[in-house]
């Protein structure tokens, strides 16, 4: 599957890492010294509750795309194992990199590996693809939402979730994604909005 994924900047990434934290940081060194094809820079997009249990059946992929908020950049990387992730606002063009937090472990390098694993997907090669990650904190998900460049073919693949009806690293179109987790949001809306009466 063709993935428009070029990775982030070196010198821009140095350059932040510097304003943020000592060099020397074992993440800092995987995200300064991961090789290009390792090396991974994702906008971030969350859907909230309501979102999710209003979105309609029929047209999912332009509901998904119209009430998906942005919310900032995940810069990954890996070097032998080890998995970096760092939290980053981007500026205006030109102006340095801010970043708001580091971070590594398990859930990071499960993303990593999920970002590894979708490139050898097959059954979707056809199409060329911009990956995103989609948070839905609600029901606590996390997944690649592969967006396609016609807009009309989008696929979601989990790699964090306690929902039992998704499975870790299987490609869903938007509709089934949603179909998936809908009831869990439906629920949570309704415990949540419970819980503020």
């Amino acid at each position: 599957m063709p993935l428009n994924m070029p990775p982030y900047d070196l010198q821009q990434m140095g350059a932040a890492l510097q304003s943020f934290i000592s060099l020397q940081d074992p993440r800092a060194q995987v995200l300064l010294t991961a090789a290009p094809q390792l090396r991974f820079r994702q906008q971030l997009y969350s859907l909230g509750l309501q979102d999710m249990v209003a979105m309609p059946e029929n047209g999912a992929v332009a509901a998904a795309r119209n009430s998906a908020k942005p919310g900032g950049w995940r810069y990954l990387s890996t070097v032998h194992g080890f998995s970096a992730a760092a939290s980053v606002v981007e500026s205006a063009a030109g102006l340095p990199l801010r970043i708001t937090g580091l971070s590594s472990g398990l859930a990071i390098s499960q993303a990593v590996d999920a970002i590894l694993k979708i490139q050898q997907l097959t059954g979707i090669q056809a199409l060329t693809y911009g990956l995103v990650t989609l948070r839905i904190p609600g029901v606590r998900t996390e997944a690649y939402w592969l967006k396609s460049v016609t807009g009309l073919d989008d696929r979601i693949v989990p790699f964090l979730s306690l929902n039992r009806e998704l499975r870790i690293g299987q490609s869903y179109t938007v509709q089934e994604f949603l179909q998936a987790v809908r009831q869990a949001a439906q629920t949570d809306l309704k415990f949540y909005q419970s819980d503020l009466a």
